[in-house]
């Protein structure tokens, strides 16, 4: 990871770690921790359906994971993902130009 991280040349990349919160140590190799959050019963709704997992076993990977408090609270930037998509899409536009506009001021490394 840290050698792709450094042979990037964009304004800003993103590392998608399931395991980001869990393993504490992956956090130095990034400035900023976003969350795509959603309620535990939507999160619980859609890992059964896409899955196709009891809702046993869905519960047993949640309990696995960081809870959604621990999440929140790790995240600099949160994205709800429960509502339609285009208001997700919309959500991840402001995000991007924000993203953008920090990246044009952060001094260089």
């Amino acid at each position: 990871m840290r050698r792709w991280l450094a042979e990037q040349t964009t304004p800003y990349c993103m590392l998608s770690v399931a395991i980001l919160i869990e393993a504490g140590h992956l956090r130095a190799l990034v400035d900023r921790v976003l969350v795509i959050d959603v309620p535990e019963s939507v999160q619980l709704a859609r890992l059964t359906s896409r899955d196709k997992v009891s809702e046993t076993l869905a519960r047993q990977m949640m309990a696995a994971q960081a809870t959604r408090e621990r999440r929140l609270a790790a995240a600099d930037d949160v994205i709800a993902n429960d509502a339609d998509v285009s208001t997700t899409l919309e959500a991840v536009s402001r995000l991007h130009q924000r993203y953008l506009q920090m990246a044009r001021e952060r001094p260089p490394r």
